[in-house]
């Protein structure tokens, strides 16, 4: 297939149309989060990426990427940012890693092995790729613009993890394991979901 003829299908009506259905459906699950004990409670769990997993695969990775946009807006039109969209920001960042992840090896290998190795690929992905982001820029950001104090942050954290004590441990006993879990249950949901609802996608 060329890479004019992939556009082609990305654009179609018919994929336009499905991209927009699950993009939607992302930013309607992202209203509903639960929290996890050994997270502030600020840090919430969401299902919101499993519609980009299954448009990802089903449509191939740039349709998931896409999808990925779409639900950060619908989010937004449905409930305001309450973090300055440093929080949208992070959420689209790790959406579109887990996108990219999870599409490109499923294309190599679509069977049920295929599937499995791609989801379990996005658990390491999105956690390594959140580790860096939130480091370097998520909590900088959360401090230089809302005024966040990380001291306050740290201290937050050590009282539900007592794993957490500087900024570093809060990121390799915090960030990375939470985002583990949460991943984790996207990924466990995606392989239920994908065999019914892959071949309606397609």
């Amino acid at each position: 297939m060329t890479a004019m003829t992939r556009k082609k299908e990305l654009f179609s009506t018919s994929t336009l149309v499905k991209i927009g259905v699950l993009g939607s459906l992302g930013g309607i699950l992202m209203l509903f989060e639960f929290p996890l004990p050994f997270a502030p409670s600020f840090m919430g769990v969401d299902l919101s990426d499993t519609p980009v997993m299954l448009s990802s695969m089903a449509l191939g990775p740039l349709a998931g990427v896409v999808t990925s946009f779409v639900k950060i807006v619908i989010k937004l039109l449905m409930k305001p940012t309450t973090t300055g969209f440093i929080g949208e920001l992070s959420n689209l960042v790790l959406s579109i890693s887990i996108a990219l992840t999870v599409g490109f090896i499923y294309k190599m290998k679509k069977d049920r092995k295929g599937a499995i190795i791609a989801v379990a690929a996005t658990v390491i992905t999105m956690s390594a790729v959140a580790l860096v982001t939130n480091a370097y820029i998520i909590y900088p950001a959360y401090v230089n613009v809302l005024g966040y104090n990380m001291s306050d942050l740290i201290a937050l954290t050590n009282s539900l993890n007592g794993l957490v004590h500087d900024y570093w441990s809060m990121m390799f006993f915090m960030v990375v394991p939470f985002n583990v879990v949460k991943q984790g249950f996207v990924a466990i949901l995606t392989i239920i979901l994908l065999k019914h609802v892959e071949p309606l996608i397609r």
